[in-house]
């Protein structure tokens, strides 16, 4: 049989056993037996599946959960066997086992919500030390921006500076050579008339 038989198999003796309890009428003992029958023909063919799983293309995952189907189908035709008393004991067995897995599953829940909280607080935390930091290198740049400009500045009227003393320089070379021209002047007109 294939993977996908087993699986067409056990949908139809699901709906059948499903149908059979929804119609509240008893099971009799040929019914009981059909579908126990039913069943280890199902698990068999399972048990052939375990031996060599590649050759239908399942994983163990695979095969753990169509153990888990039969075995759910098992039990509910223990429940049938067993009556209503035992029906509604089973119920009330699973309602406290799901209540407890619901639980289970908010305690886990809670502790990844604490797990994102921490986090969250990190962050927050990483957030607000780089704020300060980028706070503090703003007024580092603006303080390097006034430095320049108080140099560029200073540049400016240091360069006016210079170009005066050039010119005044200049000025005094002009006032030195003419006073240097007037005394060979003096000197020729002094050894001229004498």
């Amino acid at each position: 049989m294939s993977s996908r038989g087993w699986l067409e198999s056990y949908e139809r003796i699901k709906r059948s056993l499903h149908s059979k309890r929804s119609t509240g009428a008893g099971f009799s003992a040929n019914d009981v037996s059909s579908f126990d029958s039913q069943l280890r023909d199902l698990e068999q063919q399972l048990t052939a599946m375990e031996g060599r799983p590649t050759d239908y293309s399942l994983t163990n995952a695979e095969l753990v959960r169509r153990k888990t189907l039969v075995s759910n189908l098992r039990k509910q035709l223990v429940a049938v066997q067993s009556g209503s008393q035992s029906t509604l004991s089973m119920a009330a067995h699973s309602d406290q086992a799901l209540v407890q897995r619901q639980r289970d599953v908010m305690s886990l829940q809670d502790d990844m919500i604490n797990d994102i909280e921490k986090g969250v607080d990190r962050l927050h935390d990483q957030a607000r030390v780089i704020h300060d930091e980028a706070r503090l290198h703003v007024g580092l740049l603006d303080q390097i921006d006034t430095d320049v400009e108080n140099a560029t500045t200073g540049l400016r009227e240091e360069a006016k500076h210079a170009e005066a003393i050039r010119e005044k320089s200049q000025t005094c070379a002009f006032y030195i050579c003419i006073v240097v021209e007037l005394v060979v002047l003096v000197l020729l007109l002094v050894f001229g008339f004498s």
